[in-house]
């Protein structure tokens, strides 16, 4: 919304794909190496995993502000953030989630030009100014074709879609998305570059006959050509570090754990500066 904005998230129609697990990876890991950068961190997954990962369990039933109230009740969007939660981490702000936020897509679902109903919000006079604070934003969403959905992938900048390693329910979903979006954007005649090239999760390095299948029918899709170079592996340590709400590269480190993954984040990051989707 603004120059050297960027507005992104990581996106896959097929549940238990990382896509939680990748955004707040990512989030932490970019915190804590660009520290001058302010990021605000967006739970508009009524599931609400990511809040619960960073605030705890009692965030389900917790009175705090969420989307839902800047959406249905015009709540001024720097009431919606609570600022610095985490102590690890002073540049991250953070949007919550909590079981309210279930019925936000009945209620976009009542309102006029509705896809657009979080873009209105965003950008009225009251919040536009909270909004150009921000270096970068990451919306967690859920695995599903929904208004909401729309409305949020709508104010990115860029989406990454997600491809698990070896899945081929993602490979599909990757498919549904890219069409779906452009059906999505041809009705609502939105001009935007903002999909870019998959990245691959719950990489493993292993070859079986499952595997050696997969890859070929990837490579069939012309799939595997035109992914993020970068992958992010299989690992207990991605949920775990998020669970300490530490950058998976701390997380090691102050456990003495050796692992291949300690730099992968950083890496991915690194490559999507590159790719022009960060700019620093």
């Amino acid at each position: 919304m603004y120059k050297n904005q960027t507005i992104l998230t990581h996106m896959s129609f097929k549940g238990g794909s990382s896509k939680t697990t990748l955004n707040l990876n990512f989030v932490m890991e970019f915190c804590k190496i660009y520290k001058d950068k302010k990021v605000l961190f967006i739970d508009s997954d009524p599931q609400s995993n990511s809040s619960i990962f960073l605030l705890g369990e009692e965030v389900i039933n917790s009175d705090i502000y969420t989307l839902k109230d800047g959406l249905s009740e015009n709540i001024p969007l720097e009431k919606l953030i609570m600022k610095s939660p985490l102590s690890n981490f002073k540049n991250l702000d953070l949007i919550p989630s909590n079981i309210n936020m279930v019925t936000l897509e009945l209620i976009l679902n009542t309102k006029a030009g509705k896809e657009y109903t979080l873009l209105n919000y965003l950008t009225n006079d009251k919040n536009i100014n909270v909004l150009s604070n921000y270096d970068l934003i990451v919306f967690d969403l859920n695995p599903a074709i929904s208004v909401l959905n729309t409305n949020c992938m709508i104010c990115c900048t860029d989406i990454i879609p997600i491809i698990n390693y070896g899945c081929y329910s993602t490979i599909t979903g990757y498919n549904l998305l890219k069409n779906t979006y452009q059906d999505i954007k041809k009705a609502l005649r939105i001009e935007k570059d903002d999909l870019k090239k998959p990245i691959i999760t719950k990489f493993e390095k292993k070859e079986n006959n499952k595997i050696k299948m997969w890859l070929e029918y990837a490579e069939n899709k012309n799939i595997l050509k035109n992914t993020i170079k970068q992958t992010m592996r299989k690992s207990v340590h991605y949920e775990n570090a998020v669970l300490y709400n530490e950058p998976i590269s701390t997380y090691l480190e102050n456990r003495n754990i050796k692992s291949d993954i300690i730099d992968e984040i950083k890496l991915i990051i690194d490559e999507y500066i590159k790719e022009n989707i960060i700019t620093i």
